[in-house]
């Protein structure tokens, strides 16, 4: 949810709920959340100071653990149909049974949009959980480049190319790196006016430091969007 109390002032606020249910390890329920203070200094430049937190919360013997995550931030739209998103901040993962964790976070996404299209090229680095892979390793920290290219195909039909290359490291893994290049495409299909369906497919091959560990993925995943016709606004700005 975004609100302007102001023309200038604003806050944002996110919140996710993810469950995970496994039949060897521990379930697992992680929670995220993050508010933003929004300052809109100009009509092409917004800034923001942001507080992000998550938690993971086992069901069972696994040491639960919570990772804070202040950053500042900006969105500037340098032409009218190119933006610039750029994010820094540092993270801190508390954790009893094992050395915490904490290193800088950032998020830098260069977006250019086209008549019939959008172009996204972005750098990354921070921290995630690595829960629904062919094995569950925990806490991962990671730096990621990735490009996705979206055309419109007809009025109703959106499709979309992707790839990218991520580096991951697993403190509850003992010395294990992954380096995992991916690559796929997707359809969306507008059905009804706030619904749409969508279909991809995602090729990802995992090079590890534990050789055992090396495999190849082919995911195919759909996905069901609803949204309102009409914005709901909470202000008259």
């Amino acid at each position: 949810m975004a609100y302007w109390f102001s023309p200038r002032y604003g806050f944002d606020i996110n919140a996710s709920y993810t469950k995970g249910e496994f039949e060897i390890d521990d379930d697992v329920n992680i929670y995220r959340g993050s508010v933003s203070f929004l300052n809109r200094f100009s009509k092409q430049f917004t800034g923001y100071v942001r507080y992000s937190q998550a938690r993971a919360d086992y069901e069972g013997e696994t040491e639960d653990d919570t990772t804070y995550n202040p950053s500042v931030g900006i969105q500037y739209d340098i032409e009218k149909d190119i933006s610039l998103i750029a994010d820094v901040g540092y993270f801190y993962n508390d954790y009893e049974f094992r050395e915490s964790q904490s290193d800088v976070s950032g998020d830098l996404r260069l977006i250019k949009r086209f008549e019939h299209g959008r172009l996204n090229l972005a750098a990354l680095g921070g921290y995630d959980y690595s829960y629904f892979g062919t094995q569950n390793l925990g806490y991962e920290v990671y730096y990621e480049g990735s490009v996705s290219l979206t055309h419109r195909l007809s009025k109703h039909v959106n499709g979309r190319f992707f790839g990218s290359y991520r580096h991951s490291e697993y403190p509850d893994a003992l010395d294990r790196k992954d380096k995992r290049p991916t690559v796929g495409a997707g359809l969306t299909w507008q059905v009804l006016e706030w619904m749409d369906l969508g279909l991809d497919y995602r090729f990802r091959s995992v090079d590890s430091t534990v050789d055992t560990n090396d495999y190849d993925e082919n995911r195919v995943s759909v996905r069901i969007r609803v949204y309102p016709t009409v914005p709901f606004h909470t202000s008259r700005y």
